[in-house]
């Protein structure tokens, strides 16, 4: 027989599970809204501000992300950040983080700023960890300088994988601020960050004995944008089913291609609700990286290219029921990289739709 303790701490993990399926559907759903409304779906854009405006976390953060990029209201965008930011929402803290960097929809404040950034960071978020780093080494009115905090902050998220702050922290050893200069270390966390694509980094390698450093990065993400709400606790949604092989219906074929050209017009158009919708809902890249910790790369990544070219050549695919294979040679074009290179995506058919479920 179940006791009564045993039995509220059964009730317990049963509401949490039931609570994080909500919020994981809530976020998908406020996605889908912002997606359609950003496409002029008016209905969309109503249902949208009805939910910010009853109080969900998701909606208000995705109307806020509308209110950027849509209608460049920065002070309402604002507004619905500091709502949902103050009731725990992180992507909402980075966001109303980096407008407190940039003064957009509020008056510039680096201390407010790294509030907001260090309540994001202590849920997770590599991006925000670094960006405090950011701020510490430069500072302004309201926030001294301090390399030795800018260090330790660009240490958490360089040991975390980013490679944003691997890069910066490789050059705070470079110049030996705020850390003993120490060009085994630079070389070290440089090349992490090579690897890791961070097209600095392979420049600074190349300066290192350059007498006159260049200037640190930016803060990653440096123009809020359209992201899907990534709490960091959430139920993960159950993997679709994938049908054993079967006969493949007509165009689904042509279909699974053209998904996959539409995901390389959102990249690069940089429509970052067009390129996110192109994912399943809880892709993650490797075991090793959540679904949060790719969204947030991937934002900063698009948003901090000025422009951004991507074009598919030799594209073939291979349909197995409601799962596809679509192999391609990618042209990837973004200020000073250019990449040329074979790559592969699996694709789900989800709901009529061809969603990315891994990338090889």
């Amino acid at each position: 027989m179940l006791n009564a303790e045993r039995f509220k701490s059964w009730l317990l993990v049963l509401v949490l599970v039931c609570a994080g399926a909500s919020s994981a559907r809530a976020a998908v759903n406020a996605r889908q809204l912002a997606t359609a409304a950003t496409a002029g779906d008016a209905a969309a854009l109503v249902k949208l501000q009805a939910s910010a405006g009853s109080g969900d976390l998701e909606a208000q953060y995705w109307l806020a992300m509308y209110d950027l990029q849509v209608r460049h209201d920065d002070m309402q965008a604002a507004h619905w950040l500091e709502h949902a930011a103050k009731r725990g929402s992180v992507p909402s803290q980075y966001s109303l983080g980096l407008l407190y960097t940039q003064g957009r929809g509020v008056t510039r404040d680096y201390a407010i700023a790294a509030d907001w950034y260090r309540k994001a960071a202590a849920h997770g978020d590599l991006n925000a960890a670094n960006n405090l780093g950011w701020l510490y080494a430069h500072g302004d009115a309201t926030l001294p300088i301090d390399r030795v905090k800018a260090a330790d902050w660009y240490r958490k998220a360089a040991q975390a994988g980013n490679p944003e702050a691997q890069n910066n922290l490789g050059w705070l050893y470079a110049r030996g601020a705020g850390v003993p200069q120490d060009m085994s270390q630079a070389r070290h966390w440089l090349q992490l960050a090579a690897r890791g694509g961070d097209a600095q980094a392979q420049s600074r390698l190349d300066t290192l004995d350059a007498a006159v450093a260049p200037v640190p990065s930016v803060p990653v993400g440096s123009s809020p944008t359209l992201q899907p709400v990534t709490p960091v606790t959430r139920a993960v949604a159950p993997a679709a089913t994938v049908a054993p092989a079967a006969t493949v219906a007509p165009g689904a074929a042509d279909a699974a291609v053209q998904a996959v050209q539409a995901w390389a017009h959102a990249w690069s158009a940089k429509n970052l609700p067009a390129y996110f919708g192109a994912y399943m809902p809880d892709f993650q890249p490797s075991p090793s990286v959540s679904h949060a910790a790719w969204v947030a790369d991937r934002t900063a990544r698009i948003a901090g290219k000025p422009t951004i070219s991507v074009t598919l050549a030799n594209v073939q695919d291979k349909v197995t029921g409601s799962q596809a294979t679509v192999t391609f040679r990618e042209d990837y074009r973004a200020g000073g990289v250019h990449f040329v290179g074979g790559k592969a995506l699996v694709l789900q058919q989800v709901g009529g739709h061809w969603l990315i479920a891994q990338e090889r």
